[in-house]
């Protein structure tokens, strides 16, 4: 009994995390450093990560696990061109949702 118990201990440590603690951790295992995490007045999270080559700021719901917003920019500090402003800037809009089992 006490093996199976032991046993099942990461399935629920894993099923418990949040939403914002699976991002932050697929964030990081994709190189990312995150730099701040801040929440908005709607109670939403923001979390700003970068790289050697990307800054990236994402908005999450905490409740629902959904991202509102995910926005990175490249850092190409060597090869500015002020005439595109624009130039390496991307949006992204994701509509993850954790899986909470059944069909």
């Amino acid at each position: 009994m006490l093996i199976l118990a032991m046993a099942s201990f990461p399935l629920l440590a894993m099923a418990q995390s949040s939403p914002l603690d699976f991002l932050i951790s697929s964030l990081e295992g994709q190189g990312y450093k995150i730099t701040e995490v801040s929440r908005t007045w709607l109670g939403r999270v923001v979390i700003e990560a970068e790289t050697d080559r990307h800054e990236r700021e994402i908005v999450l719901d905490p409740i629902s696990g959904e991202i509102l917003r995910d926005y990175w920019e490249r850092r190409d500090d060597d090869e500015v061109d002020h005439d595109d402003e624009e130039e390496g800037k991307s949006w992204f809009l994701f509509l993850f949702k954790p899986s909470r089992g059944g069909s």
